[in-house]
């Protein structure tokens, strides 16, 4: 494969039941370590303060996760889950410490693409930021930033991912080409940042999807996400306040909106196969809405319907024979961006939380 089109690791709804956040021994430090940096930390420069909050909230994060990670995959041995702990700066936690899961090969593209991530950043850092004219700050403030991302989410942390699985462990990793994306959905739900995206669907929207419903339980996330960057960064710079939210506010709207009528009118159609979705297969449209996915071997043939919806399954005799069968993936269908379950032998999820238990159409298998 030229991408490592990683899972994402949907669980079965008995597991997310029985690992549903909420003891303390798991939530507490979340409250704690950035309570006790904010108190002691009134005399630090902001920019200690900024790191100091980050750090502390990254580390309570990093156990929360893991706790609940320890409960749901058996027999998790101490080395795995220090190696999660501290060697691993992803948040999927049962992925990574289930010797059951198969690591996804790395391609060497991939290592080289880490690599040249890592140089550029390195570059803009100590390179771009020391060119720009000391009357322009807030440039070289941006460069600055952008080298950071490069170095890390981009490179040394793709580095860590292709490492981890080379000794066979599954380590998702934390960027996957982000300016591939075709949708916000694919955008926030399997390419920028899946830690948020982990920690948003197991910790946020899982547990209030069946209280107040799947679109506000998501807008609650990214409310929840905007809040936390007002508190690292808007904090300690003494500015900016709200900021931070309203941009995460907005991304959640537009998610929202890209799943209502009104957003499938305006861009989407009746019916949308997002190329992320079933990422690397065949996709072919007839008349008359019938479209069909050719995945291992197997002829997937979807029709979406105004008054209804059908989903069949039937050998290809094509030559793409079913050697590796199907394996799950996503299609989004109709007006209301319903989501239809299917197997397909690679997927990026066009769901950003993975939620088929509530807008599940059909199942094939």
């Amino acid at each position: 494969m030229s991408r490592p089109d990683v899972a994402l690791g949907i669980r079965s709804r008995r597991e997310a039941q029985s690992s549903a956040p909420g003891q303390a021994v798991g939530w507490l430090p979340l409250i704690l370590l950035p309570l006790a940096v904010l108190i002691s930390g009134r005399q630090l420069a902001p920019w200690a303060l900024m790191w100091g909050l980050a750090v502390a909230i990254y580390a309570a994060l990093k156990w929360m996760t893991w706790w609940r990670g320890h409960r749901i995959v058996p027999h998790v041995s101490l080395r795995r889950s220090l190696a999660y702990l501290f060697l691993w700066p992803g948040m999927d936690a049962p992925t990574f410490l289930d010797v059951r899961r198969r690591a996804t090969p790395a391609t060497t593209g991939e290592v080289l693409r880490a690599v040249a991530a890592t140089l550029l950043g390195l570059v803009l850092l100590f390179g771009g930021v020391r060119i720009v004219p000391s009357a322009l700050p807030l440039v070289a403030g941006w460069i600055g930033l952008f080298g950071l991302i490069f170095v890390l989410h981009f490179g040394s942390f793709r580095l860590v991912s292709i490492w981890w699985r080379w000794r066979g462990i599954e380590a998702v990793p934390v960027m996957r080409a982000p300016v591939a994306a075709s949708s916000l959905g694919e955008f926030w739900g399997a390419r920028w940042n899946t830690a948020f995206h982990v920690l948003a669907r197991d910790y946020v929207v899982r547990p209030l999807r069946r209280r107040i419903g799947v679109p506000a339980s998501m807008l609650v996330a990214f409310i929840g996400s905007g809040l936390v960057h007002d508190l690292v960064i808007s904090v300690p710079a003494g500015a900016g306040y709200g900021l931070p939210t309203a941009y995460f506010c907005l991304q959640g709207l537009g998610l929202l909106l890209e799943r209502a009528p009104a957003g499938q009118r305006l861009g989407h159609g009746e019916l949308e196969l997002d190329r992320a979705v079933l990422a690397g297969q065949q996709v072919r449209e007839e008349k008359g809405g019938l479209v069909q996915v050719l995945a291992g071997g197997d002829l997937i043939q979807v029709r979406s319907h105004r008054r209804g919806r059908r989903l069949s399954r039937g050998r290809s005799t094509g030559g793409h024979g079913g050697g590796r069968g199907l394996a799950w993936g996503l299609l989004l269908l109709h007006r209301r961006a319903r989501l239809v379950e299917v197997k397909a032998s690679s997927r990026l999820d066009a769901d950003p939380f993975h939620l088929r238990d509530d807008w599940l159409v059909g199942d094939v298998g």
